[in-house]
């Protein structure tokens, strides 16, 4: 067959064409398995059958082959545009802000429009080696394999590296309270240790029967939450929950991270408090069934703010709150800040505005960037009651960020990595969740936050993390699981997932 020649220009223009038409194919397949998005306050839904979803993805694959046919144009110039259109596809993915209902609207919270550019340039890659095959060339038939087996390897990395990037999204730095749950704030591997034990043998606490249910022609698996209490709490408390899950649940470490959900620390209470939160979580891997969690029972976070503690009161209700394990409530730097240690007085001067400068405390001359947390988040209010005593603090540091559809709003900017900065954090979180190189923990009184310094208490910031339950549910679910945690076995299994447990 007599192919076109094409000039340097009508390849460019080709070239072009083809990462534009594998872009759109993924927008395309995305936008149709969704079936809906929206823009503002205005919503577009619709029914597509399954199969119609994948038909943009055939639009580029026609376009490809009859290329190839009709053209001379060589088939690393297509398989190029198709990488080109993955590397655009997820730095725009990166780009866009995460709170905008514009980046919902294309790319939704997940890794799925990245995942289909990855799958469209395998399936390039995968058929190219019919192209070099037939060019009967050794070095065309090596570079083929080579090519399918990066097209694999990407499709493979796209699947094992999701949950990494997704955090990795989630964590990009808005300065906003996160309000979309604890697993945004956590940039490692919540597993278990290689000398993980089971230590509950027989546990009282179980989730209900799983029971099939139809819904709108379709079948789904649903199970209540049974003898099982709802839990919801800090972020900093996540592991000590996913624990439980494989101690009393029998569920495997991918499981029990699907199967916790907690919505951080303000918004725990105020669900324990209410009684009104519904959470249906859908949990697979070795389980497979929507969970009806219906009203938070526990709360395992750090203690309550006063407006939590005033919202309490306005509902009625008085909290109970029992320490579970200790902390530390620790003060971070960048590492090459020369300051190791600050006095509790240094500290409390420096966020009343009264210290400014790092020269005043034994560092170089450049102005202190202290940094604070949004109200009523764990940190902020630990800040608040055990650091300064009900003292005034100077006002935030503010930072401009998107929220919503174009609204630019003032948000408490947490922590900046630079040598100027001073921030707050626990221990925990730093050691386990969200670790940094870059930063170093500061001494207080020259004591550090080690294990035996905060059992004792010698560290001056010493603290407990609670489990908290409505005055009256003593005897209920969540009351019972308390308890369960204060005996030796409950202690045993806090201290397998990495905490200080209390004896």
């Amino acid at each position: 067959m007599n192919k076109k020649h094409l000039s340097k220009l009508q390849a460019t223009i080709i070239f072009a064409f083809m990462t534009l038409l594998h872009c759109i194919a993924v927008i395309g397949v995305y936008l149709l398995a969704e079936g809906g998005f929206s823009i503002g306050t205005i919503g577009f839904s619709y029914d597509v059958p399954e199969l119609l979803c994948f038909v943009p993805f055939v639009l580029p694959l026609i376009a490809d082959i009859i290329l190839r046919l009709k053209t001379d144009i060589s088939p690393y110039a297509t398989l190029a545009s198709a990488l080109l259109a993955v590397v655009i596809n997820f730095a725009f993915y990166l780009i866009q802000p995460n709170s905008t209902e514009i980046n919902y609207m294309f790319f939704g919270e997940n890794y799925l429009f990245v995942l289909l550019a990855l799958i469209s340039f395998a399936i390039r890659c995968i058929y190219s080696i019919v192209d070099f095959i037939l060019l009967k060339r050794y070095k065309m038939i090596v570079a083929a394999i080579l090519i399918v087996a990066i097209g694999i390897g990407s499709v493979w990395c796209g699947f094992a590296f999701e949950d990494k990037i997704n955090r990795y999204i989630a964590n990009r730095g808005t300065g906003t309270a996160d309000k979309t749950g604890s697993w945004g704030a956590i940039n490692q591997d919540v597993e278990r240790g290689k000398d993980w034990k089971q230590i509950v043998t027989d546990s009282p606490f179980k989730l209900g029967e799983i029971k099939p249910v139809n819904e709108d022609g379709f079948v789904n698996n649903h199970c209540d939450k049974g003898t099982y209490p709802h839990i919801d709490g800090s972020t900093v408390c996540v592991p000590m929950a996913v624990e439980f899950a494989r101690q009393h649940l029998g569920f495997e470490d991918r499981t029990a991270n699907q199967f916790v959900q907690f919505s951080t620390t303000h918004y725990a209470y105020e669900h324990l408090i209410r009684k009104e939160y519904t959470n249906e979580n859908y949990v697979h891997y070795n389980f497979d069934a929507f969970i009806d969690m219906k009203g938070v029972d526990l709360v395992i976070a750090t203690e309550p703010s006063d407006e939590e503690l005033a919202l309490a009161d306005n509902w009625g209700i008085e909290l109970k709150k029992t320490p579970v394990c200790c902390d530390a409530f620790v003060f971070i730097t960048h590492k090459n800040n020369p300051v190791d240690s600050l006095t509790v007085e240094q500290i409390k001067k420096i966020y009343s505005g009264e210290i400014t400068n790092w020269k005043d405390v034994g560092g170089k001359n450049e102005k202190i960037r202290a940094f604070q947390r949004e109200k009523n988040s764990g940190s902020q209010t630990a800040m608040e009651n055990l650091v300064m005593g009900g003292a005034d603090m100077i006002d935030p540091i503010e930072v401009k960020v998107i929220e919503g559809m174009g609204m630019l709003v003032d948000a408490v900017a947490e922590y900046e990595n630079e040598t100027a900065s001073l921030g707050y954090t626990y221990r925990y979180y730093i050691d386990n969740l969200y670790k940094n190189d870059n930063i170093k923990t500061i001494a207080v009184n020259g004591i550090s936050p080690t294990d035996e310094n905060i059992r004792s208490k010698a560290y001056p910031f010493s603290t407990n993390y609670y489990g908290v339950i409505r005055q009256g549910d003593e005897d209920k679910i969540g009351g019972q699981f308390l308890e369960w945690m204060l005996s030796d076995e409950g202690q045993q299994c806090i201290a397998q997932a990495g905490y200080i447990a209390l004896h």
